[in-house]
């Protein structure tokens, strides 16, 4: 987990890596390195449908860059459907940037049995900022019944 910088980038963590670090338990390019187990008080419960308000703090602004919200399959690191929402580009239009990229709805689609095992699946903000050569990224735990 990343314990220096929560709203920094994944690559400074990585320069901060000691020789205690195991990747194979904790991969920083999927939620940060945060683990399931240390967030079940979070889980959230959403419905096929369902409009989800997501409220970002965004500290930094590195204008260029792509950013979306999709599902993401927790075993895999891999995406279930086409992105919830997506930018390219992300934060391009200059100062001041649209509150339209930091303050927005997804609605949860139909996963079609996935996601019913709390720990399954996330709902994952990831943003790559080109100028910096940066990540920024942070999860929802959920639930679709």
């Amino acid at each position: 987990m990343i314990r220096v910088d929560s709203a920094g980038p994944i690559e400074s963590e990585i320069a901060r890596i000691g020789s205690d670090f195991n990747p194979a338990k904790c991969n920083l390019f999927f939620c940060r390195g945060h683990q399931f187990e240390d967030n079940t008080a979070t889980i959230q419960s959403y419905t096929p449908g369902q409009v989800v308000n997501i409220d970002l703090n965004i500290i930094k602004h590195h204008p260029s860059g792509y950013a979306n919200v999709s599902v993401i399959n927790s075993a895999t690191n891999t995406r279930i459907g086409e992105p919830l929402i997506a930018w390219n580009p992300y934060f391009g239009s200059g100062y001041p940037y649209p509150k339209s990229e930091e303050n927005f709805n997804v609605t949860i689609p139909e996963l079609n049995g996935k996601c019913k095992v709390a720990g399954e699946c996330v709902i994952q903000y990831h943003w790559y900022s080109i100028n910096a050569s940066q990540t920024y990224q942070n999860c929802i735990d959920f639930t679709v019944p």
